[in-house]
């Protein structure tokens, strides 16, 4: 089937896997006066290959600091809690209680605030009590693997020494006996942790790697460290292959001009032993060197779509094509066409603004700072545009400012036509628009999808480019549709 157009529509994002229909709740309780009245986010991340996350819960802390999630999750599940400067992780097991406390709050340094790539720092959620003792297993396994491995792994790398590898193996196991904790996702995480230093000193002959730890057994989809071994294995599944003619015939189709696709590059890796009994891991593979190859810029854009959407479409495994579904997502988020990421913001009156507020009118979308001389610039002209054209757009601005409080004070001494809001409640807003600098704008359409990225300011007279949009749109709704697009999870889902 020729594919037209692809749409990714957001609510598919919240798809889930197969076993979705047995998720049970999990609620998570705590107290922290330090988050009053603000909005905590519990995020998940929909698979290890694409490392897209998307919310699972939030929660609003009250007055006296009291919150509670509730989240249904159909496996074992690791989430993190957005804390601004602190990212906290929590493994999830369905139908477990957690309460839980959180560190103080701290926000993230000015300098890193419109930085892409900042990493909060990361600890471990405290648990004050639980129904299950999974976390507090998995946390004493990784103590005593901090304590033997870290120590160890200088002399394992700068000798390749195998012998003193598996005597850390052999002290896990003890360790891993001590706790004696039955739980299956525990077994399978503390396996996981010993292959990878199986993997320190053979990082050279990766295959004896997947032979010991992969080949024979089954993809673990929601182990973290069934996935950190296959990182530092790299991404290049023709390294693993055993002969060079194999190598080169997945490579061949991988660069090839269109006429080979995802399951042929999957189908040729099957004629190496060590793959050919396990069709899911073949898959696995694959997708992984397509998602390196076009980041590292060796397989062009072009290319690496229509692999991806080949993927998508003919793999085996519903969960692996869903993974592609969500890279292909990934790489081509904020583009013009394509959805835009989904917020949800509070207000000072306890009224939540989200994406889905504008839906079936135009949004420009404005990223500010009340103290900001651009962005102060920019608000009266954007009162003017709000007012020529109220009829079929809303103008939203997002302020960053620390003090959300004086914030609103500020902007109850003027009226105007657009609506502001503050960042706090949401700070994983900017992350998501990729916002580098203030002001940044971007123009969403009635279906909620980008329809300038990085749009024109009021200063750089935006007003036609939006009316021209505006016009488009209603053209083309008048006009009807012939066909409605399929979206890339409709191709994933329907699959071969």
């Amino acid at each position: 089937m020729v594919i037209l157009t692809f749409i990714i529509a957001f609510a598919a994002f919240l798809l889930m896997p197969e076993a979705a229909c047995f998720a049970k709740s999990v609620i998570v309780t705590g107290k922290a006066p330090g988050y009053a009245n603000s909005v905590l986010v519990m995020r998940a991340q929909r698979d290890p290959v694409s490392r897209a996350s998307y919310d699972l819960a939030s929660a609003t802390v009250s007055a006296d600091g009291s919150f509670r999630f509730v989240a249904d999750v159909s496996e074992v599940t690791l989430v993190t809690l957005d804390l601004s400067y602190y990212e906290a992780y929590l493994f999830l097991e369905p139908g477990a209680k957690y309460e839980v406390s959180l560190p103080p709050f701290k926000l993230r340094p000015d300098a890193e605030r419109f930085n892409p790539f900042y990493q909060a720092k990361q600890i471990n959620l405290v648990i004050r009590s639980a129904s299950s003792d999974l976390n507090h297993a998995i946390r004493r396994f990784d103590d005593d693997f901090g304590r033997l491995y870290y120590t160890s792994v200088a002399a394992i790398v700068r000798r390749r020494d195998k012998r003193l590898a598996d005597s850390v193996i052999a002290r896990l196991d003890s360790a891993e006996r001590a706790i004696n904790c039955r739980n299956p996702f525990f077994r399978q995480h503390a396996l996981y942790r010993k292959a990878e230093v199986f993997a320190t000193p053979r990082m050279q002959y990766p295959r004896s790697v997947i032979r010991e730890y992969y080949a024979g057994r089954p993809v673990a989809f929601n182990v973290p460290a069934y996935w950190r071994t296959l990182e530092i294995l790299g991404s290049d599944l023709a390294e693993s292959a055993a002969k060079a003619p194999i190598a080169r015939k997945v490579k061949d189709i991988i660069d090839s001009d269109g006429t080979k696709d995802a399951k042929s590059a999957s189908d040729a890796l099957a004629a190496d032993s060590l793959f050919s009994s396990n069709t899911v891991l073949r898959e696995v593979l694959v997708l992984r060197t397509l998602r390196g190859g076009f980041y590292s810029g060796e397989i062009p854009d072009g290319r690496a779509d229509t692999l991806l959407v080949s993927a998508a479409r003919d793999f085996k495994t519903k969960r692996v094509r869903i993974m592609a579904a969500n890279v292909y997502a990934g790489k081509n988020r904020l583009k013009a066409g394509l959805p835009a990421p989904d917020f949800s913001l509070t207000d000072n009156n306890d009224r939540t603004i989200s994406l889905s507020s504008f839906r079936g009118r135009f949004l420009y979308l404005c990223f500010m700072h009340s103290e900001n001389y651009e962005c102060m610039k920019a608000l009266p002209v954007l009162d003017n545009m709000a007012q020529l054209h109220r009829a079929d757009l809303d103008v939203l601005c997002v302020f960053s400012d620390d003090d959300a409080d004086a914030l609103y004070a500020k902007l109850a001494k003027q009226s105007h036509v657009w609506r502001g809001i503050s960042w706090i409640t949401s700070q994983r807003i900017l992350s998501d628009y990729e916002v580098r600098g203030l002001p940044t704008y971007f123009l969403i359409d009635p279906d909620g999808c980008v329809s300038i990225a990085q749009a024109p300011g009021p200063s750089e007279n935006v007003g036609p480019a939006i009316a021209e949009c505006i016009r488009r749109y209603k053209v083309i709704r008048r006009k009807g549709r012939v066909e409605v697009p399929r979206t890339i999870y409709d191709i994933a889902n329907d699959g071969k």
